[in-house]
């Protein structure tokens, strides 16, 4: 059994406030809170009332930024300035933590816990995507598992974002950074099992991310899948 305690960091702005609160309440929900120190949310824009609502959380502390985005479109400049910053956050919360540290996108819902998966001699855990054509990891989910380790990591995956010039940018920087960190200890993780893009048997957190038909946050909320774990939440 896993003896450790985690921090979660996320980052949300009032797009996405829907997902925050699908993020929040099924972590709490699922995971065992003792096992839970801090879920660090990164305020990117939110509004008045969700953060209100989020500061009255029990294990939550809402992170003050001098970012205020708006997504209108997939990979627009809101989109870019919430996402892009999530790396940032994260070594924010690593210069000072001791605990292993998750870093985990907003617009997951976590469907079985998780906890255990995480046992293991290694620094970092990273998502390995079912989609390798596309991009060998995703920065949906990751993992700090030794902090020392992890912030030099972190800054290396951030040096490689600045260097790409394509979007998007932070998977293919997390791909380069794994390949270019030596001597560092790189567990994988699949995706269709701690990101799935479908709740299925074998899936403990589910990636409601966009793409294809579901580039809004309406459409990506409205699927059949979706709407009792919106009951279930009071998304």
């Amino acid at each position: 059994m896993n003896a450790n305690t985690y921090n979660f960091v996320t980052v949300a702005n009032s797009s996405y406030a829907v997902f925050l609160q699908l993020f929040i309440a099924s972590l709490l929900d699922i995971v065992d809170q003792h096992l839970i120190e801090h879920v660090y949310v990164f305020d990117t824009g939110l509004d008045d009332i969700t953060r209100q609502r989020v500061s009255r959380v029990g294990h939550v502390i809402l992170m003050p930024t001098s970012i205020r985005s708006e997504m209108k479109s997939l990979h627009d400049s809101g989109w870019q300035a919430s996402t892009y910053f999530k790396t940032h956050a994260l070594q924010q919360i690593l210069d000072t933590a001791s605990a292993p540290t998750i870093l985990l996108d907003c617009d997951t819902i976590i469907l079985r816990d998780f906890i255990y998966l995480l046992d293991g001699d290694y620094d970092v855990g990273v998502c390995r995507t079912d989609q390798s054509e596309i991009t060998q990891y995703l920065g949906a989910f990751f993992v700090a598992n030794n902090t020392a380790q992890a912030r030099v990591f972190v800054r290396k995956w951030i040096d490689e974002m600045k260097a790409i010039d394509d979007l998007p940018k932070e998977s293919p920087a997390l791909v380069r950074a794994v390949k270019n960190s030596k001597g560092v200890k790189v567990r994988e993780f699949l995706e269709s099992q701690i990101c799935s893009l479908a709740p299925h048997a074998n899936a403990h957190i589910y990636h409601l991310k966009s793409g294809g038909p579901k580039r809004t946050v309406e459409g990506r909320l409205h699927q059949s899948h979706v709407e009792p774990l919106l009951k279930r939440y009071g998304g």
